[in-house]
This record gives C-alpha cells, structure tokens and sequence, in this order.
C-alpha cells in the first residue's frame, strides 16, 4: 500500500463530528416544532372553550334521576302493584344495566302509586315469559306499553317520556274515581 492509498482510507478529521452537530440540530429544530404545535393547540382548545362553552358542556354526573329503589333485573317477571287496577303498564326489558334507570323508573312509580291505581308487569326478555311477551306484542327491544301504547326505551332513553305518560294516566285514573258518577246530583246538592 502506497501512501496516497493510506491517506484516503484514513478518515478526515472533523468530519464525523459534523455530521453527528448536523442530526443533533435536526433534532433539536424537530423537538421545538413539535413543542410550538402543541401550544398552539392547547392555546387553541382553551380559547375554543372560552368562546363555546355549550359544546364542550358536560351534564355533571348528579344528573340522574335518583330513585327510591334499584333497577338491577331479575332472572322472573315482575309484578307490581295491584292488580287489576285501572292503569297497567307492560314493560319488556333487557336483563342489560342500558335500561335499569327505566326499570328504577317504573319501580319507583308501582312504589309510588301502585297501592291506588297502578298496576306494572317487568317482563325480563331473557326468559321464556319474556320472550312470549314480546312475541304475542311483536317488539324486539326494549319497549314500555302504556294504556297499550308502546314506547320505545332503548339504552334508557325516552324514560322522561314514559314517566310522563304513566303520571298523565294516574292522574286520569284518579279523576275518573273522583269525579261523581251523576254530575246533575251534584250539582243539585251545590243548589240546595
């Protein structure tokens, strides 16, 4: 090996070192750009919040309606209330934790009203029972049949709805208990 050979195999000095400086300020250029994109987007996301708070609005966890009983299911049907009392309410629910607001619900208003003028059956459809039920009523989910009008209650929604039919039914119930059966009698004792 000749000499000039020797000087070209040998590496020149500085040079590894530059390109070690050279990825080092790539580097360092990648990590503050990436440090700056992500101040931008949270100074971003807190002024979005600032400015709109409505769409980033959380219901707090209170917001659920409380009820005086649990709505956990039962492997049976249930029964609840007095039967043959003049409002019944027919429910077919999943064995699902989705619906056990609803069936809280309806628990807590056979609690509620069901010693008067309320009588509630919880078809579970896992049962065979529950299964009959839905199939004689021709529904495949969750569904709750007020004065035999269904109401669809899937993952618990429409529970407002629902309450609101079974109270507007009891209070029918009761005033048709209440009122006289002759109202010109009544009127007749007012007069006299």
């Amino acid at each position: 090996m000749d000499s000039q050979q020797v000087q070209a195999a040998t590496p020149k000095p500085g040079t590894g070192s530059r390109a070690l400086r050279q990825v080092l300020v790539a580097l360092v250029c990648l990590v503050a750009t990436v440090a700056a994109a992500y101040l931008l987007y949270s100074e971003t996301q807190t002024w979005r919040r600032s400015r709109y708070p409505y769409i980033y609005a959380v219901a707090p966890k209170s917001a659920k309606p409380k009820y005086a009983v649990s709505g956990a299911a039962k492997s049976e049907t249930e029964r609840l209330g007095k039967p043959g009392a003049p409002l019944t309410v027919q429910a077919s629910l999943p064995s699902s934790p989705c619906v056990d607001i609803i069936r809280a619900m309806l628990r807590d208003a056979a609690q509620k009203h069901g010693d008067k003028s309320l009588y509630v059956e919880i078809y579970n459809s896992a049962t065979p029972e529950g299964r009959a039920f839905e199939e004689q009523k021709k529904v495949h989910c969750a569904t709750v049949f007020v004065r035999g009008t269904a109401m669809e209650v899937r993952h618990g929604r429409g529970g407002d709805q629902v309450r609101a039919a079974i109270d507007r039914a009891v209070a029918e119930a009761q005033g048709k208990k209440t009122q006289p059966s002759n109202p010109t009698s009544a009127t007749a004792k007012e007069g006299a």
